[in-house]
């Protein structure tokens, strides 16, 4: 089993009151790829995980967050 651990994705989630622009901000200020992660970039990780020529990978964690966090 592999599993996917993403950042702050776009959301409703994660605004917490704020503006889409204090958002665009804070997340050009805090993560070094300089944007919030979206549902699709989520969705390409899951969807190589799910492929049938993945044979030979488990019990890996995808850190999915554009460099916030590296483990």
């Amino acid at each position: 089993m592999n599993c996917v651990a993403p950042g702050t994705v776009d959301t409703p989630m994660p605004r917490l009151g704020m503006t889409d622009a204090e958002l665009a901000d804070r997340a050009q200020n805090f993560i070094p790829f300089g944007r919030l992660g979206t549902p699709a970039d989520v969705a390409e990780v899951i969807a190589f995980l799910v492929k049938d020529r993945l044979t030979w990978m488990t019990g890996q964690t995808i850190w999915l967050n554009g460099g916030d966090l590296m483990p």
